[in-house]
């Protein structure tokens, strides 16, 4: 009987020991609260910040006042830094551009979750209205960016004049990493390794950027913050990346105009779902970009604006 309590004690005692380790890891990294972004925005780190009812958000808003209106969104890990090359363009072109970090990543606010789409549209919506914006506008998402305003744009078609996919995630793609949905262990390795990860990814995906050293410092500051990783796994486990079917099948029925923008040497989201996403929002105009990847965004700044900008005026009188 004693061996058997013994050998009963043991994983218990491991348990314990892991989640002791898990909680203490979280006090390593330093937290992104009020005092360290005054910090930030002094030393020019930061853009601006919105008190909003779901939480701080961090943003960036230029261009002219009375300008059509558009919103960006970023992707999975990249904040808004993965717009920066692109921005210029579009203010050049007259438009009135906003981006933000979605929560858990860049510099807002890290709630506990869950990372979903109700959380994503909470925050757009409120920014929104933190910023006093009631007209419609032109809504651009960025690979997981592209989930997020296809179920927004679904959601509140009346808010949107267009909508543009580069890269989008949402439908089915390639599996995700069977470690993530590992309850216990799939936490405890991201918050292990997680920070390093992030930060070797950035490094890695800074050469595709038109300004590498900028891009590189970006992503390792926004991921050394605590519950970064942890979010990204959030919302990896809880966020529809490979099934919101339901919302693009919204998208299309709304019939408002949308333009797909895809690297043909897409790894993270092939080219090929673009026959399924055509399907689901017949409306829906292709710019196939050869010999390009998922860096498209940041890789190729101006030949997105170009697009974009030539989609928008097709559609009629400057809006």
């Amino acid at each position: 009987m004693n061996g058997f309590f013994k050998y009963l004690l043991l994983p218990v005692v491991l348990t314990v020991l892991l989640y002791g380790a898990y909680l203490g890891l979280d006090f390593l990294n330093p937290v992104i609260d009020g005092p360290e972004r005054a910090r930030l925005s002094a030393a020019g780190l930061a853009r601006s910040f919105a008190e909003s009812p779901s939480g701080t958000i961090h943003y960036r808003q230029e261009g002219p006042a009375d300008g059509p209106l558009v919103v960006l969104v970023p992707g999975l890990t990249t904040p808004l830094f993965v717009f920066d090359a692109l921005i210029p363009e579009l203010v050049n072109g007259g438009y009135r551009v906003v981006t933000y970090d979605h929560y858990g990543r860049g510099l807002s606010d890290r709630p506990k979750g869950p990372f979903d789409a109700d959380l994503t549209d909470w925050q757009l919506t409120d920014l929104l209205k933190c910023l006093n914006i009631h007209q419609p506008f032109h809504l651009v998402g960025y690979s997981m960016g592209g989930a997020v305003v296809t179920i927004f744009s679904a959601r509140h078609p009346d808010q949107i004049l267009s909508t543009s996919l580069i890269a989008p995630a949402g439908l089915p793609l390639p599996g995700i990493p069977f470690w993530a949905t590992l309850p216990v262990i799939g936490d405890v390795l991201t918050r292990v390794f997680g920070h390093q990860r992030a930060a070797r990814d950035g490094l890695e995906s800074a050469v595709d950027a038109t300004d590498p050293p900028s891009f590189g410092n970006n992503y390792v500051l926004q991921s050394r913050y605590r519950g970064y990783p942890e979010s990204v796994l959030s919302t990896v486990r809880h966020f529809p990346l490979a099934s919101a079917q339901a919302d693009y099948d919204r998208l299309g029925q709304n019939g408002k105009p949308v333009l797909a923008i895809w690297g043909v040497n897409d790894a993270s989201v092939p080219f090929s779902v673009w026959d399924d996403l055509h399907t689901r929002v017949p409306q829906a105009h292709l710019v196939k970009v050869e010999n390009t990847g998922h860096e498209i965004t940041y890789s190729k700044p101006k030949l997105i604006a170009e697009n974009l900008l030539q989609f928008w005026a097709s559609l009629g009188p400057r809006q």
